[in-house]
């Protein structure tokens, strides 16, 4: 897929999920840069747990395997009637939760984002609805640091379906990253359509890509596998191709996949372009994705795949 750095947003470590990438690393199988998350479980005490991810912290950058992010998640999805609104849902799937549901108190939150945050990990919020956007902006704004030091930390939302519009700004002036996942379902008309029965006409404003570059922020777009396809090709061109919020071109698209994906990890200045100092990180594809007609960026195939100067994988019959 021409894919040379991951972050894998599970983490359960309570099932020792960590251990098949340390298993992987030991026997030299990974092919891969992973800067991978942690996952924060609402249910367990709150001091254990940050002492089990202060236990758990690896962050060496000459290492192809880091936990160095705690993945936490504000609220639910959509869907199902969970994720966390400022208005309530026109039509509520739970009448108990009319505004959808939060994974923690503002105490709990409060504890663990500044917890984890002095301890040194990334933030990496799962955030779906417009208030858990603004509750994530808002538990990052009130770390116990100087605005600086929690901006160098690159803390990011992920999926951040919506954003109201009185918090558009507050990405750029916190130094937050907005990661986004334009899946075919997600990106799609009918989908919209679908969800405006529910949230009304908030749905089409869904995924606000264009509208997050446009203001400055930090940017990146990731695939969201396996909920999504993994192959970034067919992210671009979604990307370009959608009927809002969509970019300006396959090179715009292309930069948020790159260096906007390798800002986000805190490793743009070892990666995320091919420049004299960095990693040898690239792929070889089999036409010119800026050049084509866009409908056929995602047939886009993968000739070479070099991660630290090391082929990871060589396509058969492409002669390399």
């Amino acid at each position: 897929n021409g894919i040379t750095s991951i972050s894998d947003a599970g983490g359960y470590w309570r099932q020792d999920h960590p251990a098949a990438f340390e298993r992987a690393l030991d026997e030299g199988l990974l092919t891969v840069r992973a800067v991978n998350a942690l996952y924060v479980y609402p249910s367990l005490d709150t001091q254990s747990q940050l002492a089990e991810f202060e236990r758990r912290l690896s962050n060496d950058p000459a290492s192809l395997l880091r936990y160095n992010t705690a993945k936490i998640y504000i609220d639910g999805i959509l869907d199902l009637g969970t994720a966390a609104m400022i208005e309530p849902y026109d039509v509520p799937v739970d009448p108990d939760y009319p505004n959808g549901f939060r994974y923690f108190t503002d105490r709990q939150l409060s504890d663990y984002v500044n917890g984890l945050h002095i301890m040194g990990y990334k933030l990496h919020f799962h955030v779906i609805g417009d208030a858990a956007t603004r509750i994530a902006l808002d538990a990052i704004e009130s770390i116990d640091a100087a605005p600086t030091e929690i901006a160098a930390r690159h803390h990011r939302l992920t999926h951040t379906y919506l954003v109201d519009p009185s918090d558009v700004a507050r990405f750029a002036d916190l130094g937050v990253v907005a990661d986004f996942q334009v899946g075919p379902e997600s990106s799609s008309t009918d989908y919209h359509e679908y969800l405006s029965e529910f949230i009304g006409d908030r749905a089409f404003d869904l995924i606000p890509v264009r509208t997050l570059v446009d203001a400055g922020a930090h940017v990146s777009l990731s695939s969201d596998w396996d909920a999504d396809p993994l192959s970034p090709f067919g992210i671009i061109e979604r990307a370009i191709t959608r009927d809002s919020n969509a970019l300006d071109s396959a090179e715009q698209a292309i930069e948020l996949l790159t260096i906007g994906a390798a800002y986000a990890l805190s490793q743009e200045d070892t990666t995320g372009s091919i420049e004299v100092g960095k990693h040898a990180d690239f792929v070889i594809v089999d036409q010119d994705i800026r050049a084509i007609d866009v409908d056929r960026i995602d047939e886009t195939a993968v000739l070479l795949t070099v991660v630290g100067g090391r082929e990871v994988y060589a396509a058969p019959g492409s002669g390399y």
